[in-house]
């Protein structure tokens, strides 16, 4: 008598018979009784279940099947509809995102895709139900057939697989696409063994017995078909679990006792831990403030990401245009193999090909030669890049004490009237504050050119005013001199008739004496007159020697205060010019450093990638649903 209740080696429905030495079979394709696709094994994703939407010997009852004759479906979905298009390939563009895609996508690609991208994309959605999938070289009949298999109720045809990027044609395969995607997602999220052995009321945490019985059946029925005819460790192992399902791990109270006493133990130290409130609480407070500072960080990452997506953008078309230009010369290659194959050389063709051939080596050679030269002049000018940022710094620190010494900076000093004269380089960084030259510091410097020139106007006008006096009183003192010299002259005659009187006169003395006392008092009356008109030139020599001196000292005070203010001008006027030019320079420069920080975040990116897997694998972990392609 066979111990087991299993039937004998049955035909299979293909027509196949196994031999008793046949291996066994993995989960996804094992025979079970009853023709039945096996799927047994645990659930999750990383398994690559394929329940639910891959079924490749019985395809999904009533769902894309007819029977006699087959009549195209009409598509109910509006896959013309703009809004349609956006979402599907929001969706797209979303989920492979997520799940690692390794080639470049964007939204402008998937408006008209090429048929490679359409490849890689299908090859990595359907490599979810069919890992290591790879597209066939004859994808316009394999892919219309794989989504036949999966029950896609809609035809494609082989020409909407030749005219893939076309706008007839695109929103179809896109369609299928968003079928496929959404199958893809709900078998994610399936869980086998809810579906296929879902737990009873009485079971609560226990192994359901219909999934030991299968495990049972799938396990007796694999050895089999490997020709053994024993069963007895699998019936015993059987009765074990079931006798565990049935009267827990030990079958009675002591067990009860033992887990009670552990649960009362642990209770006790639960209740023995100190309040972890108030740590709580401060760590709530540091997460809230962490939190802000991350929120200004991914803010300045958006900003970030979004210059970058730009740069990627352009270069993805600069790749794209390589791409072509690669494309026409490979087949210009071909067809220059296909000519040289077929046509007849004679001696003369050799000779002019190894011409040609040692020619185009020398070129080859001049280019490298070339190159490197480049490289050696990009070197040279990044060094000189970094000499002219530092000659910038040294002449914005000078500049910065010029205008201290001026009286400029801080913006509380005398003539800078609350205004920031400061100049500060700015090699890049955006949020560093810096001044906006021609529309802040350049104007304020042009008005106050204006008010020194006025300022030097209204000196000018003080000193012809003062020139304009000073000849005044040059004048007055002129007439002056012409007044005390007529008195001299007239006092002179005047002695030379007294004498004359006197020597004519002098036995008239008695007789004029009173006429020569009155002359006497004119004559002393004369002389106080010339005595005060001497000290009034003496006072008048003295304020026009003092007007002089000081007028002197005025005009050279305005001239070192002009030729002051000129230089000054033409400092500042010579600092904002080279401030300029070397700003430009340091744009330029910056525009370099972040090409090469681009290039090192993607390299960054990838060493990254490649760091997560090596320690996945380290640790003996599943590799990630991206590494599937």
């Amino acid at each position: 008598m066979r111990k087991s209740t299993i039937p004998l080696r049955v035909r299979s429905g293909d027509g196949n018979v196994p031999s008793a030495g046949t291996s066994r079979r993995s989960n996804g394709n094992r025979l079970s009784s009853g023709n039945r696709m096996s799927a047994g094994g645990s659930s999750g994703f990383g398994r690559r279940s394929t329940v639910g939407f891959v079924t490749k010997k019985r395809p999904s009852s009533g769902y894309g099947r007819h029977y006699g004759h087959p009549e195209h479906m009409k598509d109910p979905r509006p896959t013309s509809d703009k809004a349609y298009k956006e979402e599907s390939i929001r969706m797209l563009i979303e989920f492979l995102s997520e799940k690692g895609y390794p080639h470049p996508i964007s939204s402008k690609n998937l408006h008209s895709p090429q048929s490679r991208d359409f490849y890689r994309m299908f090859e990595f959605l359907y490599s979810f139900a069919e890992p290591n999938y790879k597209v066939g070289p004859k994808p316009e009949e394999e892919i219309p057939m794989i989504f036949k298999q999966l029950g896609y109720p809609f035809t494609i045809s082989k020409s909407n697989m030749f005219t893939i990027g076309s706008p007839h044609t695109w929103p179809i395969l896109l369609a299928a696409l968003r079928f496929l995607l959404k199958s893809i997602k709900f078998a994610c999220q399936l869980d086998l063994d809810q579906v296929l052995f879902p737990a009873k009321d009485d079971e609560f945490e226990a192994v359901p017995e219909s999934k030991l019985t299968f495990n049972y059946v799938e396990q007796a029925y694999g050895e089999f078909l490997s020709g053994s005819d024993n069963f007895d460790a699998l019936e015993e192992q059987l009765s074990a679990q079931l006798r565990v399902n049935t009267s827990g791990m030990r079958g009675g109270l002591e067990h009860l006792a033992s887990e009670n006493v552990r649960l009362s133990q642990e209770l006790e130290s639960l209740e023995n831990e100190p309040d972890r409130l108030a740590e709580l609480r401060q760590k709530t407070q540091i997460l809230a403030s962490d939190e802000q500072r991350f929120s200004s960080y991914l803010i300045d990452l958006d900003s970030h990401k979004r210059q970058q997506e730009g740069r990627y953008r352009e270069v993805e078309e600069e790749h794209q245009a390589l791409e072509l230009e690669y494309q026409a010369i490979l087949e210009r290659n071909k067809q220059m193999k296909h000519k040289l194959e077929t046509q007849e050389l004679s001696s003369s063709d050799v000779e002019r090909i190894n011409m040609t051939r040692l020619e185009l080596q020398r070129q080859t050679q001049g280019m490298e030669r070339e190159i490197n030269g480049l490289d050696s002049q990009v070197w040279d000018l990044e060094m000189n890049v970094g000499k002219i940022q530092q000659n910038t710094e040294a002449k914005c620190l000078e500049y910065n004490k010029t205008a201290q010494m001026l009286k400029l900076i801080p913006p509380s000093a005398e003539n800078a009237h609350g205004r920031d004269y400061e100049m500060r380089p700015d090699f890049g960084n955006s949020r560093s504050g810096a001044i906006d030259f021609i529309g802040s510091i350049k104007p304020a410097l042009l008005q106050m050119k204006k008010q020194c020139n006025e300022n030097v106007h209204e000196a000018e006008t003080r000193k012809i005013t003062e020139i304009e006096s000073l000849d005044q009183i040059t004048e007055m003192v002129n007439d002056k001199k012409d007044e005390v010299a007529m008195l001299d002259s007239k006092l002179k005659r005047v002695e030379s008739e007294l004498e004359c009187k006197k020597e004519v006169n002098s036995h008239e003395f008695q007789k004029v004496q009173t006429e020569m006392d009155s002359v006497q008092m004119e004559t002393a009356e004369l002389k106080k007159k010339r005595e005060d008109s001497k000290r009034e030139i003496q006072e008048l020599t003295v304020k026009l020697k003092e007007a002089q001196k000081e007028s002197e000292l005025k005009k050279i005070e305005m001239a070192n205060e002009k030729n002051n203010y000129n230089t000054f001008l033409f400092e500042a006027t010579k600092l904002v010019v080279d401030h300029k030019t070397k700003i430009q320079a340091g744009i330029q420069k910056l525009h370099q450093e972040a090409k090469e920080h681009c290039e090192e975040t993607e390299r960054q990116y990838q060493q990254y990638v490649e760091e997560s897997r090596e320690m996945r694998k380290h640790h003996g972990l599943p590799p990630p649903e991206s590494d599937s392609t």
